[in-house]
């Protein structure tokens, strides 16, 4: 499985909300069913933010949440997805907040 992220485009500025995409796929392309998925928010300085599944819309297989970003700095992204079969995939990342 593999999990493709997307995170609403342009700058991000202290107070904006911003979409979170992911898509599950897997070898051959085809989107993936989650048994569980949680991505975590962690900023600079202060307490991380986690949201589950049960927080996620699923539209056409593709898993959307909102978040909105309350303070400046470089934020980590922590994305952990699993299947069905039981199979974990785990995807890092960061931006910056203005």
């Amino acid at each position: 499985m593999a999990i493709a992220l997307d995170i609403s485009s342009g700058q991000i500025d202290v107070g904006d909300t911003k979409i979170l995409n992911v898509t599950p796929v897997d070898a051959d392309g085809a989107v993936v069913v989650l048994t569980a998925l949680s991505v975590v928010f962690t900023p600079a300085t202060g307490v991380a933010t986690t949201k589950t599944l049960g927080d996620f819309t699923l539209v056409a297989g593709v898993y959307s949440v909102s978040f909105t970003f309350a303070s400046a700095g470089r934020w980590n992204i922590t994305i952990t997805a699993t299947d069905g079969a039981g199979q974990v995939e785990v995807e890092q990342g960061c931006i910056r907040v203005k």
